[in-house]
């Protein structure tokens, strides 16, 4: 009798050991984390800087814009699980957009196609026991430009502000606007233009989606 209570106590405490070594490998198993796809939620401010070259030079009489280059920088967003580590025009739509505006010499009263955007960067969430986290595949935005008008800044620099809208089912939706400023007042500008004229153009300001 005492040796089938030795034996039985011994199967207890293999079986104890057992349920104790694999408890944390259970507990220790996590599920591999999903990368987020989709529109990025919220809303995004970011700089932006523009620049158009010329060739022959814009002036009152004319000019042709040849190249265009956009740099956007310094994203910060509404969403604490959204993060922006760059963004881009597409280059068809930045050539359209800013090389033809109201700014021009020889002011474009029709408005800008559609300034399309294309961003990469993180998002980070925990849903249950679904988790979220590193590089996101975000939809691109298209600002649908309504309004567009000549303005000064508090320095009296001319600029240009553009605003409308990008879809609820693109990254950021809802409405939307920029920003930029040449280091010129009218004055200045008008004379540029009446002169030698603009070889290039630089802009810079900021642009807010959502």
């Amino acid at each position: 009798m005492k040796r089938q209570r030795m034996v039985a106590l011994s199967v207890v405490l293999v079986a104890g050991l057992l349920a104790l070594s694999a408890t944390p490998a259970a507990a220790g198993h996590r599920t591999k984390p999903s990368k987020f796809q989709g529109p990025a939620p919220g809303s995004v401010r970011c700089a932006i800087s523009v620049r158009v070259k010329y060739s022959p030079p814009m002036t009152n009489s004319g000019g042709q814009a040849k190249h265009t280059s956009v740099r956007i920088s310094n994203c910060h967003t509404s969403d604490s699980r959204v993060s922006i580590h760059s963004a881009k025009v597409q280059k068809t739509s930045s050539t359209a957009a800013f090389s033809a505006s109201q700014l021009n010499c020889q002011p474009v009263n029709s408005l800008p196609p559609a300034v399309n955007l294309q961003w990469r960067g993180t998002y980070t969430q925990t849903l249950g026991n679904r988790m979220f986290r590193g590089k996101a595949t975000y939809s691109p935005s298209a600002f649908e430009v309504s309004s567009e008008q000549v303005v000064s800044n508090g320095s009296g620099d001319r600029g240009l502000a553009l605003t409308g809208s990008v879809a609820p089912t693109e990254s950021f939706g809802g409405s939307a606007s920029m920003s930029l400023y040449t280091t010129d007042t009218p004055h200045a500008f008008a004379a540029t233009c009446a002169g030698h004229g603009f070889h290039s153009l630089k802009l810079s300001g900021t642009i807010t989606i959502g």
